[in-house]
């Protein structure tokens, strides 16, 4: 599977999934809060889906002893450059189950969250066991352990189409960090 199909993959499924958020949007007299777009949540579960996918290679190629490079130290080395688009999108989805609790309650809000990361795992999985069919273990572990040095797997450089949303999510992260160290 390419990643050009697994991010069309990750955007439809990203897309049906917090399409159901996309109705939360809140706001208050003194602050406009962020708008919660569709756009933005399935740049959200891109982030997810796609490091479930790094996280589940990783963790199957630790199993295989003979391989060139460890996989650990791969997946350190994509995580230092792709952490804060990890962290923006969970916070991008605290703040939008935020306002599906204000709307609908603690249980659907948990609900929400309990199914976004449910299928980005699913998502993960299933990805990677489609990796594991078509190759070796050994050839998809090197394959992904060379990649994960390479900016070329970095979110930010994988998918044009997410781009300014995860640059918008960080921003709105520092925006808040910024605030909260303020009052």
């Amino acid at each position: 599977m390419t990643f050009y199909i697994f991010k069309k993959l990750c955007f439809f499924i990203c897309c049906l999934l917090f399409s159901v958020a996309s109705y939360a949007e809140a706001s208050t007299p003194n602050y406009e809060m962020p708008q919660i777009t569709d756009q933005r949540n399935a740049a959200v579960g891109y982030v997810f889906s796609y490091t479930a996918v790094v996280v589940t290679v990783m963790n199957t190629c630790k199993n295989i002893p003979s391989l060139s490079k460890n996989p650990n130290d791969a997946f350190l080395n994509w995580r230092l450059r792709n952490n804060q688009y990890f962290e923006a999108a969970k916070d991008w989805l605290t703040y939008v189950a935020t306002n599906i609790k204000s709307q609908n309650g603690q249980e659907v809000a948990d609900a929400f969250r309990k199914q976004v990361v449910g299928q980005a795992a699913q998502t993960g999985n299933t990805t990677v066991k489609g990796f594991f069919a078509k190759d070796t273990p050994t050839e998809v572990c090197e394959k992904w352990i060379t990649l994960l040095y390479s900016p070329q797997s970095d979110l930010i450089n994988n998918t044009s189409e997410f781009n300014n949303d995860l640059e918008y999510l960080i921003k709105v992260k520092k925006e808040v960090t910024d605030w909260n160290a303020t009052h």
